[in-house]
């Protein structure tokens, strides 16, 4: 069944790039409301405001630590 579904992505991004980046946004946005729902319940759960700055902050510093450019991200 993996198998089939890795050929059937393959041959997906082979044929319809329109269609690839869809499947791709929709993967992306799956993954952010993951990590959004892990950081609502376990990251000061009762106090969302200091929940979202240090989200925030924390994505900050690790974009700085990477050592990522914005205009890195819009090259891959």
């Amino acid at each position: 069944m993996i198998k089939n579904l890795k050929k059937r992505l393959i041959q997906l991004r082979k044929s319809d790039s329109n269609l690839n980046m869809i499947v791709i946004v929709i993967a992306v946005v799956m993954i952010w409301r993951g990590v959004r729902w892990i950081l609502d319940t376990f990251l000061f759960p009762n106090y969302p405001l200091v929940s979202y700055i240090v989200s925030l902050g924390l994505g900050i510093v690790i974009l700085l630590l990477d050592n990522q450019k914005l205009d890195e991200l819009s090259h891959h």
